[in-house]
């Protein structure tokens, strides 16, 4: 309530505030169904980014100062973890952008064309 008062320099009652939050997340769902974009065109290519953060490595892929540093890293101790030490490691990736070769390509023009303009 403070934020809205600092950005408006309106002050809302607790239960003004509720209504407006129940009214915004109604539009979610629509918000994102307008954000799906369409089948990929057949012929067309599939171009799906990831930052590849957290992605765990074969060892023979490892660049040789990465697979001599890997090699040294190990449990302290035999039996049981030490402080700080995890039990397994977490293998997330994060999807950045998915679309068609041509999408991204019409994008991409789109950009530099208007960053020539200005």
């Amino acid at each position: 309530m403070a934020a809205i008062t600092r950005a408006t320099g309106q002050s809302l009652g607790k239960a003004q505030v509720e209504a407006l939050a129940a009214v915004a997340a109604t539009d979610i769902d629509v918000f994102y169904e307008l954000r799906r974009p369409g089948p990929c065109p057949d012929g067309d290519t599939l171009v799906m980014t990831f930052d590849g953060n957290g992605v765990v490595m074969c060892p023979e892929a490892l660049r040789p100062a990465t697979a001599k540093a890997a090699a040294r890293t190990g449990n302290k101790l035999a039996t049981r973890l030490s402080r700080g030490e995890k039990e397994v490691s977490a293998s997330l990736s994060n999807g950045r952008s998915i679309g068609s070769f041509a999408e991204q390509w019409q994008l991409r023009r789109a950009g530099t064309a208007a960053t020539r303009r200005s």
